[in-house]
């Protein structure tokens, strides 16, 4: 997650020819307020700022499941509101929604995750949209009846391989039309259980590499 929403920063300032942000998303506040990483990353936040008198409410019990941070309401709490706008302000200079501008001229292929876990697909869009980018969808891949390569890379890529691509790559399940896949936010260099999460990561690398190879 940082590492693709740093690789957009570092494409928008330097020299880059071409990368591949894979799993990354523009809006510091919008990944932390909606990441299903609840016990992660939110509870730690809403607990200190508990502790800091800013929210009211219940520290999070990690034996019952329970607290403030286990619910949406902290979002809508004044101290809360009143805090996010202030943190936003002081994270603008790094945060890539200010860099979307700068990314458009470059070279990149956005590799949305669909579901996420880690990362929501609001930041994904976020970053598409401000980089003025249209999600194409690269869910089912064309296995290759003649490996190597496995698989195919997305006809996206194929139809317009030095232009710019920001692709979604959503878990669909197997049909006599699609080999069937398992993404999650991992799966550019960790498959998830199975055949189908193998699939999932040879499709993020095939169109990885053969984006890099196309643009090198």
């Amino acid at each position: 997650m940082i590492g693709g929403n740093l690789g957009a920063i570092l494409m928008s300032m330097t020299d880059v020819k071409a990368g591949v942000l894979n799993a990354a998303g523009a809006g510091w506040f919008d990944i932390l307020e909606n990441t299903g990483q609840t016990a992660a990353f939110q509870c730690p936040l809403v607990d200190a700022l508990i502790d800091a008198g800013v929210l009211m409410g219940t520290k999070f019990d990690p034996v019952a499941g329970t607290g403030t941070c286990t619910t949406d309401a902290w979002k809508s709490q004044i101290g809360y509101r009143q805090f996010s706008a202030i943190a936003r302000w002081i994270l603008d200079p790094a945060d890539p929604a200010n860099f979307g501008d700068k990314l458009a001229p470059k070279k990149f292929l956005l590799q949305r995750i669909n579901p996420d876990e880690v990362l929501p697909n609001l930041a994904t869009e976020n970053l598409g949209e401000l980089s003025g980018q249209l999600r194409g969808d690269a869910s089912c891949g064309v296995l290759n009846p003649s490996p190597p390569p496995t698989m195919f890379p997305s006809t996206a890529l194929l139809a317009a391989p030095t232009t710019s691509q920001y692709l979604d790559y959503m878990t669909v399940p197997a049909s006599a039309s699609c080999p069937g896949n398992t993404f999650s936010h991992g799966s550019l260099l960790k498959p998830e259980a199975g055949a189908a999460g193998t699939l999932a990561t040879v499709r993020l690398q095939t169109d990885a590499g053969y984006f890099l190879i196309s643009n090198n």
